[in-house]
């Protein structure tokens, strides 16, 4: 029996002769073939290339994500808590990129005093009270603040997590 490249060879041959035409394949298929074994390992480099570039760029992503370190400030469940929110500078931003889903969260970073102590809120942009405490921070700019005193009632716990302004 014929290896394949000799009856694929014979088989165009005759096709093409046939039809009064050349020969359809090249001379040496077992070249061709090493060219397309080349080929796609060069597309396997270049796509594991490209694959270790995410976590270049995660490790620039973490020397540009500098943040004041503070303590976190948690909020208990369902028990209102006082704290005064810093305006003197702009909340600085953090944003974090959800794979899964392909989107990224954007959170704020906002200094808070509660009992004393100086602590980062990690707020998400997206969170309802992110707008009340932004048009509070502004009513206390314009009043000539530099912080100002709220109570946060919060409810549920992680993506259900849900904060109110107590007056």
């Amino acid at each position: 029996m014929k290896n394949n490249a000799s009856w694929i060879e014979d088989l165009c041959f005759c096709i093409g002769e046939s039809f009064g035409l050349p020969p359809c394949f090249p001379l040496d298929i077992h070249q061709t073939n090493e060219v397309n074994k080349m080929e796609i390992q060069e597309e396997q480099i270049q796509t594991n290339t490209q694959n270790n570039n995410w976590i270049e760029r995660e490790k620039e992503e973490l020397e540009n994500n500098t943040y004041t370190k503070l303590p976190t400030m948690k909020f208990a469940e369902d028990t209102p808590t006082k704290i005064s929110i810093d305006i003197q500078k702009p909340w600085e931003r953090y944003e974090e990129i959800n794979s899964e889903k392909n989107i990224t969260i954007v959170k704020k970073i906002i200094p808070v005093m509660h009992n004393g102590e100086l602590k980062n809120w990690w707020l998400n942009t997206k969170n309802p009270i992110y707008k009340d405490i932004v048009e509070k921070a502004a009513q206390s700019m314009k009043e000539g603040k530099i912080s100002f005193e709220v109570s946060i009632f919060r409810t549920g716990q992680m993506k259900n997590t849900r904060y109110r302004i107590i007056k």
